[in-house]
């Protein structure tokens, strides 16, 4: 953090000078020890006034030494154990921020050092209630990280470009702290999809807009491994299926829409492996491209199994949690006026359940899978630092 006078005043988009606001940045934290140190070494190292930055951790009971390397740093440390969640740990942050922009990063994510600055471009807008930033893989290396960093998975712009409302993804936005005065907090039993929900309630209750600032960056590190990417995927479907509690116009997808998607996923991929097999004689291979098609069927394995799971558990949020978390000028959360028959879907697709879950199990005994296991294992290691890229 600089002192005031160390920098130049941020400005408006025509140009025009404008005072910069107060900010508080909150960073959720669980068992963070291996990146904390990267990113609040960035984030205390912003071009931004010292007077008017706050760093806030807050910890959601790590078992690790994630608070120890937070208090090598100048910030503000809080703890969060009542609910295991990041979106309870920034509601935490929130209630405790002083700023007048409150800006959410993640332990993961390791911001640039005009971040802040860039930011706050647009602040004089008032009909702007969330400033959003683009987010990029950090030195991403393993196959999985280099295949996510390609697939654009976490870049604000898949968000941003939702069919159903825009949204920002936390790990890059910042919202006026009278937005959450005037429509509350994140709901804080959410695991996902908590960040889609505070921006729609922003834009359906408030008019508000959302401004993306490209030149505002920050580096994510993606997850490095199957098990990682697998669990992305499948929390993402959780978050979707809330969405419908308070949004029952969303789209949420039918089983047999993920049901085909999984399908159709397997196909290519046995497609691929067929067609890449005169690739193996080649001096070069592209192997993320190469396996690819493998990554993208256990993206739509992990959201089918959640969805599939979802319909057999019947899985409602408590209207009383979503009533907790919003404001009391908010409108309450309503049920969808066609609620989705569970139990219906899940006797007329059992049979249809059944035999994807026989082509998942034929596939992992298939030849070709037992083949390419050594390779799935190792390539990575085989890897040049320029082939990775």
């Amino acid at each position: 953090m600089q002192a005031e006078a160390d920098i130049g005043k941020p400005t408006t988009h025509d140009g025009a000078p404008c005072s910069a606001p107060s900010c508080s940045v909150i960073i959720p934290v669980y068992n963070a020890a291996e990146t904390l140190s990267l990113c609040l070494g960035s984030v205390t190292n912003l071009e931004y006034p010292e007077k008017k930055l706050e760093v806030i951790v807050v910890d959601n009971g790590s078992s690790d030494n994630t608070v120890e390397i937070a208090r090598q740093f100048r910030v503000k440390i809080l703890s969060e154990t009542e609910v295991q969640s990041s979106y309870a740990a920034r509601n935490k942050g929130i209630r405790e921020a002083k700023g007048d922009l409150i800006v959410f990063t993640d332990a993961d994510c390791i911001v640039t050092p005009d971040w802040l600055k860039n930011l706050v471009t647009f602040w004089s807008d008032e009909t702007i209630g969330c400033f959003a930033g683009e987010i990029e893989a950090y030195k991403p290396s393993s196959l999985v990280e280099v295949f996510s960093d390609r697939q654009g998975i976490l870049r604000q712009s898949g968000t941003l470009n939702s069919p159903y409302l825009p949204y920002p993804q936390t790990a890059n936005a910042a919202y006026r702290k009278s937005v959450f005065d005037q429509v509350g907090l994140f709901v804080p039993e959410m695991t996902s999809g908590g960040d889609a929900d505070i921006a729609w309630r922003m834009q359906k209750q408030l008019g508000l807009k959302i401004q993306f600032i490209p030149e505002a960056l920050v580096y994510h590190k993606h997850r490095a491994d199957l098990q990682g990417l697998y669990n992305q995927y499948n929390k993402y479907e959780y978050g979707k299926f809330f969405w419908t509690k308070s949004y029952p116009d969303y789209p949420f997808p039918t089983i047999e829409e993920r049901r085909q998607q999984l399908e159709g996923n397997i196909e290519a991929l046995h497609y691929s492996l067929k067609d890449s097999v005169p690739l193996l004689a080649k001096d070069k291979i592209d192997f993320v491209e190469f396996v690819a098609p493998f990554l993208r069927m256990l993206m739509s394995a992990a959201t089918f199994k959640a969805r599939v799971d979802i319909a057999k558990n019947h899985q409602e949020m408590p209207e009383e949690t979503i009533a907790t978390a919003i404001s009391p000028a908010a409108p309450p959360a309503r049920k969808p006026e066609t609620e989705y028959d569970y139990r219906s879907i899940i006797e007329t697709q059992e049979e249809t359940i059944r035999q994807q879950m026989q082509r998942i199990a034929d596939l992992e005994s298939s030849l070709s899978w037992k083949v390419t296991a050594p390779l799935r294992r190792l390539c990575d290691l085989l890897l040049t630092p320029a082939q990775k890229r």
